[in-house]
């Protein structure tokens, strides 16, 4: 089906500055179709929240965020946690939750999720915010529940891009690398158009890191970034993460940060041995000399 919904040059900021000029034209386009893929608890999920959160902040128009891996009232307070009161959207129908992970809620099948946005965007007011130029971001946070099987991911992505292309203007996918093979994956890659993967490292503590893997105008590729959220939910995409003093493909760097600090992560986990070894020590003394002190008492009565 052809996209009535052409990309285009209109561009919306993203909500992190520094990703927008890493996108390399200053933000995302109409018509773009973004995957990021990653490991778990590496901010996938509070990047949908923060695209999301500025979407409705600036008044572009109507988010519709599918949950598959969590339900709705986690989502309501993944946004609230974020600084995001989005209480008055879901009244007025400026954001919809699509929650595909309860029991007995929508099933999470591309066309059941399909068909739930088709319902949503036929409502009275919806058309009219429509009419009045409001855009559509519509978010799928994971895609993992939707592939039964990995020789399933380009057919189940096909029918998500054959519904919806035509009735949302950008379109954000979360997949982990346990369903993706370390990619945004299984064929289905070529057919988004932008590719962000993100990961974890450690270096006295843990941190994140980003790779834009593949965008129409991005310069940075193959690079990978650090990147970290402050205490206001402002996220900074920071330096390129150096290994060994050059930059790496994905694979490669993951297992050098994966051994580069292992002697300082082994010096740590035998330090917490040591103390937790000390903590049992002086609890077995403190057991010892009450015992001790037990037995002292009752020879004396006796």
């Amino acid at each position: 089906m052809e996209s009535k919904i052409p990309t285009s040059e209109v561009v919306f900021q993203s909500g992190i500055p520094t990703l927008d000029q890493l996108l390399g034209d200053k933000g995302i386009h109409v018509g773009d179709w973004i995957g990021i893929a990653g490991e778990p608890g590496s901010m996938k999920s509070v990047m949908c929240t923060k695209i999301a959160g500025e979407w409705l902040s600036n008044g572009t128009g109507i988010v519709i965020y599918t949950c598959t891996e969590t339900g709705k009232n986690n989502i309501i307070r993944q946004f609230d946690n974020m600084g995001y009161d989005i209480d008055d959207c879901l009244d007025d129908n400026r954001m919809f939750i699509i929650d595909a992970f309860t029991p007995r809620a929508t099933p999470p099948k591309a066309d059941a999720i399909s068909r739930k946005v088709e319902e949503f965007l036929r409502l009275p007011n919806v058309r009219a915010l429509k009419q009045g130029g409001a855009r559509i971001l519509f978010i799928l946070d994971s895609l993992a529940p939707l592939w039964p099987a990995t020789v399933k991911a380009r057919e189940v992505f096909s029918v998500l891009m054959q519904n919806l292309k035509p009735v949302v203007d950008i379109a954000v996918f979360t997949l982990q690398w346990a369903a993706a093979g370390h990619e945004f994956g299984w064929g289905a890659g070529h057919m988004v158009d932008i590719i962000m993967y993100t990961g974890t490292y450690y270096q006295d503590e843990q941190k994140y890191w980003i790779q834009i893997a593949k965008t129409r105008y991005n310069k940075a590729k193959s690079k990978m970034y650090d990147f970290s959220m402050n205490e206001n939910h402002e996220i900074t995409i920071n330096d390129p993460l150096l290994i060994n003093g050059r930059f790496k493909d994905v694979r490669e760097a993951l297992e050098s940060m994966k051994y580069a600090n292992r002697a300082e992560i082994q010096e740590k986990i035998q330090r917490e041995r040591n103390m937790l070894v000390m903590n049992q020590n002086k609890q077995l003394k403190e057991l010892t000399d009450k015992i001790a002190e037990f037995l002292k008492t009752m020879h004396c009565h006796v």
